[in-house]
């Protein structure tokens, strides 16, 4: 049987459901192109097979104070053969083009997102419901995952200094996903923010039994830009500093210890300035530091750092009358 559906309004066929929601729906256009297979067998369960496309088309969301929440233009589903009756999802292609998410924390210390999130969590499952699901696991394989162009806006309210981030483009992509055992997904995340810092993750990982492996970079991190978060906890300002931090991660599941372990770590703090507070000159300079071919065991909380190098730097060191440095 084919299916096709052109421009659905969710938002105005939601209004006719006892749905709760703790968001909003400003729009949302649904189109299907999809064929359903049903076969009901005499001597064994039933046999229910779906594929095709879905797009779902500029999308807007708002919270529950009317604030942007999420939008996106357009979210591609590509499914192939999927069968919902034996728990087995497939799909081709996942692709969201340009989203949206606006992110705030309030005065208070309250994510946005948390409101959006039914209260009450997720249900204990017991000893032998858990035995049933693992009997029952579902599959899911997603050959090709894409997000590309995304925009993230963040704000926190909570701290004395008040918090913005703007993150353009964030992209994504994902190969060969698979919840199988012993299956390998290739992964990719990049973003950049509005004072030109970059990140990049990429790597692989497999979710039974949990391990990943791959690269880690941050680049031009500037340090004076997240002092909300560090100035209650130090005496002196960070006037100037950009960090570059590279390494090589590993996480493996163990049945006692999981491995955990950076590898060729690299960390470059450039123009590095640091001043007391009220006074008009730094106390600290240095134009260069920088660490490379380091090695961080994080289970047994061991260092190897190999090469060490700074120049130029400057400390102004005063005794005060009592002999205390101050």
């Amino acid at each position: 049987m084919d299916i096709e559906i052109k421009n659905l309004d969710i938002p105005y066929y939601l209004a006719y459901l006892p749905l709760k929601l703790n968001f909003n729906i400003v729009s949302a256009f649904l189109d299907v192109q999809s064929q359903l297979s049903f076969i009901q067998y005499k001597e064994k369960g039933p046999s229910l097979i779906v594929s095709g496309n879905l797009f779902l088309k500029n999308v807007a969301l708002n919270d529950i104070h009317k604030k942007p929440l999420f939008q996106v233009p357009l979210i591609e589903v590509q499914i192939e053969k999927t069968e919902p009756l034996k728990r087995i999802f497939h799909l081709g292609k996942l692709f969201i083009q340009s989203p949206e998410l606006g992110v705030y924390r309030d005065a208070k210390g309250v994510l946005n997102l948390k409101t959006v999130i039914p209260e009450g969590g997720v249900a204990k499952v017991s000893d032998s419901s858990a035995k049933k699901e693992e009997q029952a696991r579902v599959s899911i394989l997603i050959d090709y995952m894409e997000l590309k162009d995304g925009k993230l806006s963040f704000s926190d309210y909570s701290k004395p200094k008040e918090f913005k981030t703007r993150l353009n483009p964030v992209d994504m992509k994902i190969e060969h996903f698979s919840n199988e055992k012993e299956k390998r997904t290739d992964y990719l995340l990049s973003f950049k923010t509005e004072r030109d810092e970059t990140f990049m993750l990429k790597g692989d990982l497999c979710l039974d039994p949990m391990s990943t492996k791959g690269l880690l970079e941050i680049m031009s991190l500037s340090l004076k830009k997240y002092s909300p978060y560090y100035m209650e906890s130090i005496l002196f300002d960070i006037e100037d500093g950009r960090l570059d931090f590279s390494t090589r991660y590993q996480y493996e599941k163990k049945e006692k210890e999981p491995i955990i372990s950076l590898l060729d770590l690299s960390i470059n703090l450039s123009s590095l300035k640091l001043r007391k507070r009220g006074e008009q000159e730094d106390f600290f300079k240095v134009p260069v530091l920088r660490i490379k071919d380091t090695q961080l065991d994080l289970i047994e909380k061991e260092i190897k750092v190999g090469d060490f190098f700074s120049e130029k730097g400057m400390l102004i060191l005063n005794r005060l009358n009592n002999g205390e440095i101050d």
